[in-house]
């Protein structure tokens, strides 16, 4: 069934859609797409309008330029025309401002974002005030789902879900690297480390497991920060950071010949292909808690490589295509809302391994961040 559809992919490419027009998708490169094919061929429907608001410059930049690509991508592997607007929003009144814009014949059925939690708490504000449905793909605050706004949709993995994993990964497959040593936690300031590091926070606590120190600091204070660390006698290190303060951290490590004997990146960049080379020497052997990363082979590399020229940076570009996809179809219903909330993707059918299923908030549940290492400059899981 599903090999009768990909004669569509081509004539649906030359679709009006996108703020930079996509290159043609090869037939034989629909295997990432297959899971999102409907029971029936589509009819021929309106074109579907859509905004992203995604910090394109700043220090948010990699992450927001990563996410949209997989954005790009969903919608330009979708079965309908869609018009897919971006917008470069690197702080959260540029969001507020660009989504108040957004009236009359150029009003969007709904809008996509955002990275930051600053960014996703104020632009979800403005978009439900407006009646935009709003779908967060990549911050992590809990606030974000629990102010009770109707438009407003989470599709990635909340902070909650973080403070989950590190327990499991400290009791589970780190418990004899980790067993009985001492935690610190360190954060760049921003509300998406402060909101991981209360949920990790919390669940250490309720586990049983101390947490000996907890601080943050930006990367023009790393030295002190590791000076700091070092006299509390760290030797788990849970750090969430941007590519500035990871390559900060390393850099500082070096100098001072010394680091905490195992490193847990909890979200931020440290999921990132340029945040590894940034950090440099040492960086090898670090773990990471966040979006599945991309093994070289699924197809979706080759997908991104013929539109963008490379392979993919992070598990960013792929967790947004796959939660994406089904979004865009439920969209097209004669009760969108209605069709996002009946969402029922099982975990594990989405490309990334992820599924759809929302709870009363409208949060995702189904979007849990793996555990991965960093090897050989590549990062997989263990």
């Amino acid at each position: 069934m599903f090999r009768s559809r990909r004669r569509n992919i081509l004539a649906l490419l030359t679709a009006p859609a996108l703020v930079r027009a996509p290159s043609a998708l090869a037939q034989g490169e629909t295997r990432a797409f297959d899971f999102f094919r409907a029971q029936a061929e589509p009819q021929r429907a309106a074109e579907l309008r859509l905004a992203a608001v995604l910090p394109l410059s700043g220090p948010f930049s990699l992450l927001g330029d990563e996410t949209w690509r997989g954005l790009e991508l969903a919608a330009q592997a979708a079965e309908t025309p869609i018009r897919l607007t971006r917008f470069d929003t690197p702080d959260p009144a540029q969001a507020v401002a660009e989504i108040r814009r957004m009236q009359g014949a150029e009003k969007p059925l709904a809008i996509f974002g955002s990275v930051s939690s600053a960014l996703a708490l104020a632009a979800s504000q403005a978009a439900d005030s407006a009646g935009i449905m709003f779908f967060e793909l990549n911050a992590t605050a809990d606030a974000i789902t629990e102010r009770g706004l109707r438009q407003v949709w989470r599709l990635g993995t909340p902070a909650q879900h973080f403070g989950v994993a590190v327990v499991e990964a400290l009791n589970g497959p780190l418990r004899q690297a980790a067993h009985g040593l001492k935690l610190a936690m360190l954060g760049d300031g921003g509300g998406s480390a402060e909101s991981i590091a209360d949920a990790v926070q919390t669940a250490l606590q309720g586990a049983g497991l101390n947490l000996a120190l907890r601080f943050s600091a930006p990367a023009s204070e790393m030295a002190g920060a590791v000076q700091r660390l070092r006299a509390a006698g760290a030797e788990v290190l849970l750090h969430t950071g941007q590519e500035g303060d990871i390559a900060a951290l390393f850099r500082v490590f070096r100098e001072v010949n010394w680091r905490p004997k195992l490193i847990l990146g909890c979200g931020g960049a440290h999921a990132v292909e340029d945040a590894a080379r940034a950090a440099g020497a040492g960086h090898d052997g670090c773990w990471v808690l966040d979006v599945p990363p991309t093994p070289p082979a699924h197809p979706f590399v080759e997908t991104y490589r013929r539109r963008y020229g490379a392979a993919p940076r992070s598990g960013h570009s792929l967790a947004a295509f796959s939660v994406t996809q089904p979004v865009l179809m439920a969209l097209r219903a004669p009760d969108p809302r209605a069709a996002v909330g009946a969402l029922d993707e099982p975990q594990g059918r989405l490309p990334n391994g992820w599924g759809i299923g929302f709870d009363a908030r409208q949060q995702n549940t189904r979007a849990r961040p793996v555990l991965a290492r960093w090897e050989d400059g590549r990062l997989s899981l263990p």
